[in-house]
């Protein structure tokens, strides 16, 4: 195939950006998460329309910001301390670099990365020689014979995934959840009665007693510390009734969802949000 290279006319540009390090509190906000990507719009030139964002069920904000010229889009991870923008426009008049900074501000960003930049709806930008031959396989449906389609490079989207490729030798989760109901982690009895709700969802059957240790040391972090082992699991946590904070550490032998457990703990806990990190032991 040949390929002749002419001038072309994108009707659009797609940006996403990758915001790390966010304020979790911000990124649990829709309407301040609304507000945000509206003043971000405004101050890059867009006209804004209209704006629609939806809060999650236990956490996590995905919105869309409604311009003459296109749109602006996000979704939080609270967990994570992470949130994806999108920002696509026709036209040329939009500033990106001014929506992106406002935006990294007002998330209170540590890192913000351009992930991808791209022309969108390309006029003119290549024609194709007539000989060109292609696996009819791999062709869209309702493609035309003498097109192209080249398959995209997909990375793994799921933990399972990833954790399949990866063979490690276990998979640790950290969760801290804040905002827990009073009275429910204030006694090593309901602690240890956690504990085995715990294990039972990620089925890991308890091998001894759950270990609950007090620990007096100022107002602000008295509590209790947990260990319990099971079978091809470890976990362990800190709990600290005064301020209704967890801290969890779950070690398996073997693939869990951790986000599904981190959401149980979040629902049995009655908290009010949570953060997640995921790591292999290898």
């Amino acid at each position: 195939m040949t390929i002749n290279q002419q001038q072309s006319l994108a009707l659009g540009r797609h940006i996403n950006i990758e915001f790390y390090g966010c304020s979790h509190e911000i990124l649990l906000d829709k309407n301040r998460l609304n507000s945000i990507l509206v003043d971000a719009a405004q101050k890059s030139g867009a006209t804004v329309i209209s704006s629609s964002f939806h809060h999650f069920t236990p956490q996590g904000v995905s919105g869309v910001v409604i311009i003459a010229e296109s749109h602006f889009t996000i979704h939080t991870w609270p967990e994570h301390d992470y949130a994806a923008v999108d920002m696509f426009t026709c036209g040329d008049r939009i500033d990106f670099n001014i929506a992106i900074k406002t935006v990294s501000q007002d998330l209170e960003s540590k890192h913000t990365q351009i992930s991808s930049d791209q022309n969108r709806g390309l006029i003119s930008r290549q024609t194709l020689d007539i000989n060109a031959t292609q696996d009819p396989d791999q062709a869209p449906a309702g493609s035309q014979p003498d097109s192209t389609f080249v398959p995209p490079t997909r990375e793994p989207v799921s933990w399972e995934m990833d954790f399949e490729q990866a063979r490690p030798w276990g998979l640790t989760a950290s969760v801290d959840i804040y905002g827990c109901a009073a009275g429910i982690i204030d006694t090593p009895e309901k602690i240890a009665s956690f504990t085995d709700r715990l294990l039972d969802k990620i089925g890991a059957p308890p091998l001894e007693p759950c270990r609950v240790t007090p620990q007096k040391e100022d107002e602000q972090s008295t509590g209790f510390t947990m260990t319990r082992t099971a079978q091809d699991a470890l976990i362990s946590g800190h709990f600290i009734p005064v301020s209704g904070a967890v801290y969890l550490d779950l070690t398996l032998r073997r693939f869990y969802e951790s986000r599904e457990t981190a959401e149980f703990a979040l629902s049995v806990l009655k908290g009010s949000s949570y953060r997640l990190q995921v790591g292999y032991r290898r």
